[in-house]
Formats: C-alpha cells, sequence, structure tokens
C-alpha cells in the first residue's frame, strides 16, 4: 500500500487441522474492502506434526504474497473433546507463533464479539453472521464457511467494540437484524 496511506489490512485465521480457513480485509475509516479469502485443506491421513508443518508453510506464503499488518484468530473456545481441543490449540499456536516471529500484532476476538460486530447480535447463527459477511464485503455470494468465519474475524476486528449499548439496537430477531442493517447503512458498511 502507499506510504501514508490510513488503510489497514486485516487477516482473519479460523484455524482447524484439517481445514484452515483465512480472510484479508483491507480496513480505512469505515470502509470495508475484500481482497481475498481461502480454505487450506490438510491431508486428514498424514500425522498431525506434518499438517501443523503445512500450515505454516501456507501462512508464510500468504503472509508474502498479502503482507498483512495485523492477524486476527479466534479467541480459544471449549469443546467437549479434549483431543480435538488439543490438535486445535496446537494449529493455532502454530500460526499464531509464525504470525507473531514476522512481527505481526496478534489479536483474539470471542465467538461472541465477532457475531456481535458483524450481525448485532451475540447470539447470531453460522448463516446469518455468514451472509451479512457477504453483504458487508459485497462479495457475489458466501463465502464457504471457513473462509466466512475468517472474514468476520477480520471485520470484527476492523470495526472494534460496536461502541456502547446506545449504539446498539435494543430489539432482537428480524427486527433486530432490521435495525443492525440500518446501523451498519448508517455508518456507511453496506
Amino acid at each position: 500500500m502507499p506510504e501514508g496511506d490510513s488503510r489497514q489490512r486485516i487477516l482473519g485465521l479460523d484455524p482447524g487441522t484439517r481445514l484452515c480457513g483465512w480472510g484479508l480485509v483491507d480496513h480505512q475509516g469505515r470502509k470495508l474492502i475484500h481482497v481475498d479469502n481461502g480454505v487450506w485443506v490438510l491431508p486428514a491421513k498424514k500425522p498431525l506434526a506434518v499438517r501443523l508443518g503445512m500450515l505454516v508453510e501456507h501462512l508464510e506464503t500468504l503472509l508474502d504474497e498479502f503482507d498483512p499488518h495485523r492477524v486476527v484468530v479466534e479467541r480459544a473456545i471449549y469443546v467437549h473433546n479434549v483431543r480435538s481441543a488439543l490438535a486445535l490449540g496446537q494449529a493455532r499456536g502454530a500460526l499464531v507463533g509464525m504470525s507473531s516471529k514476522r512481527g505481526l500484532p496478534v489479536d483474539e476476538v470471542g465467538p461472541m464479539q465477532v457475531k456481535q460486530a458483524v450481525t448485532g447480535r451475540g447470539r447470531s447463527g453460522k448463516a446469518e453472521v455468514a451472509e451479512m459477511v457477504r453483504r458487508l464485503l459485497a462479495l457475489p455470494e458466501v463465502a464457504q464457511e471457513d473462509a466466512s468465519d475468517a472474514l468476520a474475524l477480520a471485520i470484527a476486528l476492523a470495526l472494534g467494540p460496536v461502541g456502547g449499548a446506545a449504539d446498539r439496537p435494543k430489539k432482537s430477531g428480524k427486527k433486530g437484524r432490521k435495525a443492525w442493517e440500518e446501523l451498519a447503512k448508517k455508518r456507511g458498511l453496506i
């Protein structure tokens, strides 16, 4: 990006040991611009150590190509399967470690914060979040689920805290979504 440009490129990462979503968003003022997104598919039959190495290689290539200013991952969540949680934590750690090694600030955003920032409701479903990601970034179609989750993380970081209680729609359900869309339009996001 040109020197003096206040635009910030944010890389959202949705870690996984089989599928890892990524999404890049440029943020300037209240404007969000979709840069690119995708999913790294890792071979299930390979040992975890090999898949973690592949994740790091994919991330290095992406960082070289797109030169983001910061990285965001979802805050660690609790799952019922301890083995899955440990593997996910290792994938997350590999991505965070490589990003940090490159000198990039790494932020964490909780799942409810992502939903709140993207849809205006902390308990929105995945389909609603994916549709709002599509609308906020003017995508022709909803991105693949893992990529959409990564884009939602980048959007949440770009938008930061939604604001005080006075800045949030008070209604829930369809009325709440409509109120949130009106607020997003007022902010120039959609």
